[in-house]
Order: structure tokens, then C-alpha cells, then sequence
């Protein structure tokens, strides 16, 4: 991919002006994404699909926090295709993490080991969808267009304004609309989403701390100090939450690949067996076969149930640290 010979980010400085900034740190943003992209044709590993999707998110929070220099239709536009491509990653990260969840679980009292090869087959079906969006062609050229798209753009303002000015500016939006989240969420003890919508705004806030880091002083600091552990409760949170719409919304085809198959409201065992022949209602080793398929349906309630019961302690936990974060500020 083509870009800009471009400063490093070690280069920042209280002289360096907003559009420099951006051309020194668009290109390792860039690479990261296409990278991850490339590899992801020859692997399809868990941690590949979390890292492309945490490089998409920095980048559309980097075009966010520039949209007030740029065609700001043009930057939508380019987040938005930014998401596209983390959400294809993201639906077999979610496949990945629900899978551990359940493989650690095994360690306890209760095994969801029978529920395991039809997930792993779910997950199978996602990949394949994934690497069908996640082209690395199709991903450099999505790249490459917002890159030229912002450039082009950068280099017709005559503002000059100076990085520090325009990064402190950014990141006092960002962090009004955080606290702004924060209230939201404080005042609902129920709301998933209001949870959800602190944890994008913190993450919004983190990344640009990162992005601008040389040139800040330690006063936006504070705020991310206090919502570190908020933060990691949310975000183990949110994996029970994806994990447990997976489930219900694939129920049947988990329930099927594992032989919870029902018909007509009746399973096949009880529909033998009414008409008198309770040997066809058992498989070859003598199994009954409607035993089988509800110890299977149960699988899946079961895991339903867990995971609601692990999701509602975590949004306890999270709304307790978000009460005392807020009474605080």
C-alpha cells in the first residue's frame, strides 16, 4: 500500500499541527489492519480476529477524531466501511470466546463438553464467512481509498491549527460524552446498552490518549485511572452477553447437529412408542433415542441459563463500580 513518508509518532510535538499528526500516525494504524488481513487468508486464530478488530476500531476512532478537518459525509462513510469489516472479524471472535467459556466450564461441576463440536461447527461456518468479507484486496483498496480521501482533504486546510490544541479539543468531546454515558448508565440498574454505550465511550476516550499521548499533558489521565477496572468488568460482561445471543439465536442448529431434533411437537421416541413399538424408539445400543434428544434440548437451556445467571452477576458488579465511579466525579 501507498502512503505519505510520514513522522513517527516519537516526532510529536507542541509544533506539530493537526494534519501533520495525521499523516504520521495513519500509516501504522494502516499496516496493522491490512496485516491482520493478510494473515487471516492462511490462519484462523482467535487472537488474529481480536487484534484486526481492535486495529479497525482505532482507525475509525482516528477518522472521529479528525472528522472536524474532514469532509465529515466522507469520514462517515469510511468508519462505517471500518466497521464493516471489524464486524466480519468479530461474528468468529464471538464463536471463539463463547467456546472458551464453555471449554472452561468443563473444569467445574457442570460440562457443556456435548454443546462443544456443534459450536466449534458454528464457528467453522463463520470463518468461512469472515475471510468471504475480509478479502485483503478488497480491504487495502478500503484502506488505501479513506487514506487518499483524507489526505487530499488535509491538504486543503489552511487552518494550521497545532496537534495539542486540536487533540485536547477531541478528547474533551470524547470524555463529555463519556461522563455523559456514565450518567445515563448510573440511573438504569437494567440497561445492558446503557453499560455497552460506557464501554465504546471509555474505548473511544483510550485510544485517543494513545493516538496523542506526546503531546497531552497528565489532566485526561485521571479519568481512565478511575475506569480501568470498570472497563475490564464491562468487557467480560460483554463477552457473556454475545455469547448467550449466539446460543439463543442458533439454538436450533446447535440443538440439531447434536441430535435435539423435534417434529411436530413430539420427538421421535414418543411417537414409536404410542404406536406400540418401544424397540424402534431406541437406537442400536439401546439408547433411547427421545431421552438422548431432550438430554440435548437441556444442553442448550442449560447453557442459556448459565449464561443469563453469569450475565446478570457481572451487570451487578459493573453497575456497583459504575455507582461508585460516578458518585466520585
Amino acid at each position: 500500500m501507498k502512503s505519505e513518508t510520514a513522522l513517527t509518532p516519537d516526532a510529536l510535538t507542541s509544533e506539530t499541527t493537526a494534519a501533520e499528526g495525521f499523516r504520521s500516525l495513519v500509516p501504522a494504524l494502516i499496516e496493522a489492519a491490512l496485516g491482520r488481513a493478510r494473515e487471516l487468508e492462511n490462519k484462523s486464530d482467535a487472537e488474529d480476529f481480536h487484534k484486526l478488530r481492535i486495529a479497525l476500531r482505532r482507525l475509525r476512532s482516528l477518522w472521529w477524531a479528525y472528522e472536524p478537518l474532514l469532509d465529515s459525509q466522507d469520514a462517515e462513510l469510511h468508519r462505517e466501511q471500518f466497521k464493516r469489516l471489524a464486524d466480519a472479524a468479530g461474528n468468529t471472535r464471538d464463536w471463539d470466546v463463547a467456546l472458551e467459556l464453555f471449554s472452561k466450564k468443563k473444569r467445574t461441576r457442570t460440562s457443556f463438553a456435548e454443546l462443544l463440536p456443534a459450536l466449534d461447527e458454528q464457528r467453522i461456518r463463520a470463518l468461512l464467512l469472515s475471510r468471504a468479507t475480509i478479502n485483503p484486496a478488497e480491504v487495502e483498496q478500503i484502506l488505501q481509498r479513506a487514506l487518499d480521501d483524507a489526505l487530499e482533504q488535509l491538504a486543503r486546510d489552511d487552518s494550521a491549527i497545532k496537534l495539542t490544541q486540536f487533540a485536547n479539543e477531541r478528547i474533551r468531546s470524547a470524555e463529555k460524552t463519556l461522563r455523559k454515558r456514565l450518567k445515563q448508565a448510573a440511573k438504569s440498574d437494567c440497561d445492558y446498552e446503557a453499560l455497552h454505550r460506557v464501554r465504546i465511550a471509555g474505548k473511544k476516550v483510550r485510544y485517543m490518549l494513545e493516538f496523542f499521548l506526546p503531546v497531552l499533558d497528565d489532566s485526561h489521565r485521571t479519568t481512565l485511572e478511575h475506569m480501568a477496572e470498570l472497563q475490564e468488568e464491562l468487557g467480560e460482561l460483554n463477552d457473556f452477553v454475545a455469547s448467550e445471543n449466539l446460543i439463543r439465536h442458533y439454538a436450533s442448529q446447535i440443538g440439531r447437529k447434536t441430535g435435539g431434533r423435534k417434529t411436530g411437537g413430539q420427538n421421535t421416541s414418543e411417537r414409536e412408542t404410542s404406536g406400540g413399538n418401544t424397540e424402534r424408539g431406541k437406537d442400536a445400543g439401546g439408547k433411547d433415542k427421545g431421552a438422548r434428544d431432550q438430554a440435548t434440548q437441556g444442553d442448550v437451556d442449560d447453557a442459556l441459563r448459565w449464561l443469563k445467571r453469569r450475565k446478570r452477576r457481572r451487570m451487578d458488579r459493573a453497575h456497583t463500580l459504575l455507582k461508585r465511579l460516578h458518585a466520585h466525579r
